[in-house]
């Protein structure tokens, strides 16, 4: 149901992941509210080393056709 990807630092030591979530209407409204959370912990790899970050929720697009719908989402590091 998601697919994400690190990109590039966004400053020294800072992280954007750039998350694209596809699923049903219902589906997507529940991932919309879990990542608008003010902030999160996310943990993932990068290069071989494991990080623990706390982020929060930038920019989101959200395309819904009434059966179907997609969301995108940057969580940025604090």
């Amino acid at each position: 149901m998601s697919n994400g990807s690190i990109r590039y630092l966004i400053r020294k030591d800072a992280f954007k992941l750039n998350l694209k979530f596809k699923g049903t209407v219902e589906e997507i409204a529940q991932v919309n509210g879990l990542v608008s959370r003010f902030t999160q912990t996310v943990k993932f790899n990068y290069l071989g080393t494991s990080y623990a970050v706390k982020m929060y929720p930038g920019d989101r697009s959200l395309n819904d056709n009434g059966l179907t719908a997609e969301l995108s989402v940057n969580l940025i590091q604090i």
